[in-house]
């Protein structure tokens, strides 16, 4: 019987421990010194182990790398499952029915909540930088990582609609193009904000991305039900 690269065998207790300080490790590495500096030595030496621990856990650096990034954005999909949940409840205390347009009544609720759950270390947004950049040089890696981010993408498009159908409006374009949207001007702005804020601190959606840019970009793309 085979098992998907993605869901490895159960582990030991003490062997998903080393995995984990091996992804610690990797997080660390990948953000100060670059996907491309970083293999199977300079990591074991930052996580403080042998090479025979991380080949009993994975059998190469590629598996590894795949392991490591599917865990990363399964986080970011808790993350948008907590800011969808939220919203919802936002939606359903009668946000709905009040009167406005969707950017002046509705917008200020979704932009709180996505000031409060979208929130990300600074060594994660150059990590999603260098895998864009290694995936951009790597043809293995490339449909790999874009798998990664459709599957968010198409979880952010499901958001979208549905705090959409429950105002009444509908999207001009496909979700799938305006999530993509969303989730580049997004990155784009971790990757400005992120300059400014030290290894370990939480990088925050600026006022200009929340206030101006998202809203007057998704605006664009609304249309009510009976336009």
């Amino acid at each position: 019987m085979t098992t998907s690269p993605l869901v490895p065998p159960a582990v030991s207790a003490r062997r998903e421990v080393t995995r984990q300080k091996l992804f610690a490790a990797a997080r660390e590495l990948f953000a100060k010194e670059g996907l491309g500096k970083t293999g199977v030595k300079p990591l074991c030496e930052a996580a403080g182990f042998s090479r025979g621990a991380f080949y009993s856990n994975f059998p190469d650096f590629s598996e590894f790398l795949r392991q490591y990034v599917h865990g990363e954005f399964a986080q970011v999909s808790e993350q948008l499952t907590r800011a969808q949940s939220l919203i919802n409840q936002d939606l359903a205390t009668g946000s709905a029915s009040a009167e406005g347009s969707f950017l002046t009544t509705h917008w200020p609720l979704i932009s709180k909540t996505i000031s409060t759950t979208m929130l990300f270390e600074r060594d994660f947004v150059l990590v999603l930088t260098e895998l864009r950049v290694h995936a951009a040089r790597n043809r293995e890696f490339l449909p790999f990582l874009r798998k990664e981010i459709l599957v968010l993408e198409e979880q952010l498009a499901q958001i979208i609609t549905g705090c959409l159908d429950t105002l009444g409006l509908r999207l001009r374009v496909d979700p799938l193009e305006c999530a993509f949207v969303v989730v580049s001007l997004w990155q784009a702005d971790l990757i400005n904000r992120s300059g400014g804020v030290a290894s370990g601190q939480v990088v925050r959606p600026s006022s200009h991305f929340l206030e101006a840019a998202l809203p007057r970009c998704l605006a664009g793309m609304v249309a009510s039900e009976e336009s």
